[in-house]
């Protein structure tokens, strides 16, 4: 399965801070994707919800469990679930908002992709250097 798969087998890899960012950020761009795909289906803004509640009910609802079965710690495993759902709504939203012509909502967007960025891999390169 390669990347993906040593993402799900390997979670304690996104101690890194570099790896974070770049998982981060890919969760917005695959987003992106899915958000594109249901927008030509259904309506701009009820495929913003629809892929992020699919997303986080579906993909990261099966990851919680996969974890509980496994005996793993549940709260980390939610919390990285959520941060990923987060990145991925931001790049349904911003999406969305550029489409709609709704410009400074999408830049805030962004702005605000790169404050969690920031502070998650300040965080992770203090943990390195301890």
């Amino acid at each position: 399965m390669g990347f993906l798969g040593d993402l799900l087998r390997t979670p304690d890899a996104q101690s890194d801070p570099h790896h974070w960012a770049a998982t981060f950020m890919a969760h917005r761009d695959v987003g992106l994707g899915l958000w594109a795909v249901a927008a030509m289906i259904i309506d701009v803004w009820t495929a913003v919800i629809l892929v992020s509640v699919g997303y986080l009910v579906l993909w990261e609802g099966a990851q919680l469990w996969r974890a509980a079965r496994q005996g793993k710690r549940i709260l980390p495993a939610a919390w990285d679930g959520f941060l990923d759902t987060v990145a991925l709504t931001s790049g349904c939203y911003a999406a969305a908002c550029l489409v709609k012509g709704l410009w400074m909502d999408a830049i805030f967007c962004g702005f605000a992709m790169l404050i969690v960025i920031s502070v998650g891999w300040a965080q992770r390169a203090g943990r390195q250097t301890r």
